[in-house]
């Protein structure tokens, strides 16, 4: 892909052209391919099921289409499921800064915690997001529509092309982010008589735009300043910095083939035929006429001492079940997942809890890290100082934690028990401490004055 190296050669002269060929080779690459197939997979729509054709052999050996048999085919969720679950995961619950000053959270701007919950989801399915600090708020953009510029020797990310469509029909929109401010590009269109790569359509504008009125007119100018590096952050899915989808994928698309070879057995007719005598039968092209007859007509005429008799056979159904019951276990191992029917099943113990969930709270660990990492470079350009904290959405027998903690109530001080209570939400436990805090200064005040 295009380095920032290679934009510093051409930002003075042929700017528009290096725009259009990194977004060319950006498409052709296959961290593009990893994004769409995330998305594909999140939503369900399994690209490889949906590419899959039966296929026949006649007596020549030529390869045709089989439109004889079902030919269903039904793709399974599981990439879907695998990454809300870890985005809910670490992310359900909302940030909470170290300081636990609420003005931290309310400077990232109004409904971030749901935003990063839904960049979450876009960076586990395509690898990466990218948190653009527009002036007061957050705007998250994904990998499908990111053509990053990334320094050759530091990795560090330079410069910024979005480009995206309101329409398949309607001309690209190209944004070109840069350290010194925002530009706006289409491709052209017939209507366009330039040959240019790309039309312009605003020249660059800073980042902090301001309003000015001059006293010689009173008309407003347009003023503003930039921030002291490019305003987009990175948010990864890993440390590796790849789609959650590799590794799973050839596991999900096996799955969605046997799953569709059990629906597609179901709905055909599993014959073959003895043919007795010889009449007309003496060839192989006029005995796969007669088989295609049987498929189509359900008949066919035979000799007076010549004979047809049809043998059914049992499709290999336990095989094929057995198969998806193993597929499905691998998919929730590899994919780190919790498989919450362990828990569905009977009355289950927080020590068996705890043990299903971790495999989770290993993956959840690597990805909260990189969401940690985002957020300090984020709040680095806001200018915040301030330290990201996450409470994961873990199921729990409540009633058993419960009474742990008021076990040892006599030992622990009112800040734990509360902390440590599993049926409070973060917000929950610190309106308590506030309330029990101001119940205590009541009472000490109602003291002094009997007194």
């Amino acid at each position: 892909m295009k380095t920032y190296n290679e934009y510093e050669e051409h930002k003075d002269k042929d700017l528009e052209r290096f725009i259009k060929a990194a977004i060319d080779e950006y498409v052709g690459s296959e961290d593009y391919q990893w994004a769409v197939d995330g998305v594909n997979y999140t939503t369900g729509e399994n690209t490889e099921i949906k590419r899959y054709q039966r296929i026949l052999y006649n007596v020549k050996g030529q390869a045709m289409i089989d439109t004889y048999t079902p030919n269903h085919k039904i793709p399974a969720n599981f990439f879907g499921v695998f990454v809300r679950q870890r985005a809910a995961y670490v992310l359900g619950n909302g940030i909470e800064f170290e300081s636990k000053d609420k003005k931290t959270k309310n400077k990232l701007g109004r409904g971030f915690d749901h935003k990063l919950l839904f960049a979450g989801q876009d960076a586990l399915a395509q690898a990466v997001v990218y948190g653009f600090w527009n002036k007061d708020h957050v705007e998250f953009y994904p990998a499908k529509e990111i053509c990053p510029i990334f320094d050759d020797e530091s990795g560090e990310l330079k410069v910024v092309i979005r480009f995206w469509r309101f329409q398949p029909t309607s001309p690209m929109r190209i944004t070109l982010f840069e350290k010194e401010g925002i530009t706006e590009y289409r491709t052209p269109t017939d209507k366009d008589s330039t040959t240019k790569a790309l039309v312009k359509l605003k020249e660059r504008e800073p980042y902090i735009k301001k309003g000015v009125v001059s006293d010689a007119d009173g008309k407003q100018y347009g003023e503003g300043e930039n921030y002291s590096e490019l305003p987009i952050v990175p948010m990864y899915a890993n440390r590796q910095k790849t789609s959650y989808l590799k590794g799973l994928k050839e596991k999900i698309d096996d799955y969605d083939l046997l799953t569709s070879g059990l629906v597609n057995d179901a709905d055909s007719e599993f014959v073959y035929w003895t043919l007795k005598g010889q009449g007309a039968m003496n060839d192989d092209i006029t005995l796969q006429q007669f088989v295609e007859k049987m498929r189509v007509l359900k008949a066919a005429v035979v000799g007076e001492n010549e004979d047809a008799v049809p043998h059914s056979i049992e499709p290999p159904t336990n095989a094929k079940l057995a198969a998806k019951e193993a597929l499905r276990a691998d998919l929730y191992r590899d994919a780190m997942a919790l498989d919450t029917e362990v828990l569905r099943a009977g009355s289950v113990t927080a020590t068996q809890i705890n043990a299903a969930y971790e495999p989770l709270n290993e993956a959840a660990d690597e990805f909260e890290d990189c969401v940690i990492e985002f957020m300090l470079k984020l709040l680095n350009i806001i200018g915040i100082d301030d330290y990201p904290k996450f409470t994961r959405s873990i199921e729990r027998n409540k009633a058993e934690e419960t009474q742990m903690v008021l076990s040892a109530a006599g030992v622990l001080d009112t800040d734990t028990i509360i902390d440590k209570l599993p049926f409070l939400t973060p917000e929950e436990k610190e309106q308590v401490k506030e309330r029990i805090t101001a119940e205590q200064m009541n009472m000490v005040n109602m003291g002094m004055n009997n007194e």
